[in-house]
């Protein structure tokens, strides 16, 4: 009999451990259920305890050094755990009337099956799958326009791109439209090489995918001598084609689930310039989704100021007047009117609070135009869990993490506090530092708008844009004259 280990042995058992690992997690959302259940019938009962969770993950982490694992890893497991189960209290805690009452729930996409928006919309609606029908238009105003018909409950689209910007095209189709954003997905973006076989890159000679796919991917098509791309509506749709044409020298740029779904094999992944790609989708509604105010949520709006100098800056005073806190601020051309612009905003809080509607009032006052487009929860699942380690570790942790590498902890060597900077330092002085730039004056607790182009491109482009910005109530210019490594506008 063979002392051997059985490689076959061992994956079995792996398998049934993975399986047992299953029924965990299952157990653990019924309970999770269940708290929900008891904090909407606690209305002074707070959706997160950031305290309890630090505790626990702090816990965790000390456990998992004990029984020998990477605890920097099972905080990572752990952390997307607690994403899934707020996910799913928060589900329990809105009202999305028509996935609670409909058999079949109709969600409307741009593409085919395995598009990164079809990903998405299953990402977002994954606890609706067994009711769920996923319907793919082609293009963004098809999608818009079945949703305001009524043939679709909801519809998902790509808003922001953290390396191409901003979606143009859906926000003209929120600000025509009567639709309501009810929520939002951030979905990470891997692109994949994909071919009809396993053949070497050097075979490769024609690569098709969507404009933006291929733009995030120039370093690496440079790469390959002799090629020639196609562009397509999406990316899933360049990877259909391909296995239609069945040319062994081509290929598509598209998700591996793409791959997957049409019996294609994976050339190379992660090709993309920029690892941390992300894309966030909105979803869109006939009716807006009441949610539960102690939920984390977000409210978006489009408005235009009037046309007079200092606009921008009154309809931005209340912001801060009334303690809200901005995500964004995006300037678009208005159309049909040369060198005028609206701008689209994004700030935390919830329709329902007093104090959102008070500041609303107030920016109405210097607007021409406002419509808010939606409130909904913050979605920040695909971001929380890479930066888990700095953001729930205490310093007695970070050691524990750092001692995990190494057989004996090394102590923390003793050093003296080095004195405060004596211009800069609390310590020095209470006084305020400003700094007087020719007649403005930062750091004297007034409002100061700073704004500009996010690339220097011409005499004409600089001197239009500063003419703008005194006119919205901007006091300092701003450019950017140095062009980063892709796009000047990914930033």
């Amino acid at each position: 009999m063979s002392d051997k280990p059985n490689l076959e042995e061992i994956r079995k058992e792996l398998d049934d451990l993975n399986e047992r690992m299953l029924d965990t997690i299952s157990q653990r959302m019924q309970l999770v259920e269940k708290v929900a259940a008891a904090k909407l019938a606690q209305p002074g009962q707070k959706l997160r305890d950031k305290e309890r969770e630090r505790v626990m993950l702090a816990e965790l982490a000390k456990k998992a050094r004990e029984k020998g694992l990477n605890p920097y890893y099972v905080k990572r497991i752990f952390n997307d755990l607690i994403e899934y189960s707020l996910d799913d209290q928060s589900r329990h805690m809105s009202r999305r009337d028509p996935a609670e009452t409909k058999d079949l729930v109709r969600i409307g996409f741009q593409g085919v099956e395995g598009a990164y928006s079809h990903l998405a919309a299953q990402k977002h609606f994954a606890k609706d799958l067994e009711n769920a029908a996923f319907v793919g238009y082609s293009t963004f105003g098809d999608a818009f326009r079945a949703c305001e018909r009524g043939d679709l409950d909801f519809v998902v689209l790509p808003l922001e791109n953290t390396i191409g910007g901003s979606i143009n095209a859906t926000y003209r189709l929120l600000e025509d439209s009567a639709l309501h954003i009810v929520g939002e997905e951030v979905w990470q973006v891997q692109h994949c090489l994909i071919g009809l076989e396993n053949v070497p890159l050097g075979r490769v000679r024609h690569i098709a995918s969507h404009p933006q796919a291929l733009l995030q991917c120039s370093a690496f098509l440079a790469s390959l001598p002799g090629i020639t791309v196609e562009s397509f509506t999406d990316t899933a749709e360049a990877v259909r084609r391909l296995k239609e044409r069945q040319e062994i020298t081509h290929a598509a740029i598209a998700s591996e689930d793409a791959a997957e779904r049409y019996g294609l094999h994976v050339l190379k992944r992660d090709i993309a310039d920029q690892k941390e790609n992300y894309t966030k989708f909105v979803v869109c509604a006939k009716n807006p989704v009441e949610y539960d105010a102690r939920l984390d949520t977000k409210i978006s709006l489009v408005l235009a100021t009037n046309h007079k100098e200092g606009a921008l800056l009154q309809c931005l005073r209340p912001f801060h007047e009334h303690g809200l806190n901005l995500l964004k601020l995006e300037s678009r051309p208005k159309l049909h009117t040369p060198w005028e612009y609206q701008f689209y905003v994004d700030f935390e809080g919830h329709i329902a609070d007093q104090n959102v509607t008070n500041a609303l009032e107030q920016i109405q006052r210097h607007t021409s135009y406002l419509k808010v487009l939606g409130c909904y929860p913050i979605r920040t699942q695909g971001f929380d869990a890479v930066q888990v380690a700095e953001d729930v570790e205490s310093t007695a942790l970070k050691e524990e993490v750092a001692g995990a590498f190494c057989e004996t902890p090394a102590e923390p060597a003793k050093t003296k506090s080095a004195k405060p900077y004596r211009l800069a330092a609390r310590e020095s002085g209470d006084e305020k530092t400003e700094i007087k730039v020719g007649d403005v004056v930062l750091g004297d607790g007034s409002f100061t708008v700073i704004a500009g182009p996010c690339a220097v491109e011409s005499r004409e482009q600089i001197m239009e844009s500063a003419k703008l910005v005194r006119d919205l109530g901007g006091v300092m210019l701003r450019g950017g004259v140095f062009k980063p490594r892709t796009s000047p506008y990914s930033f």
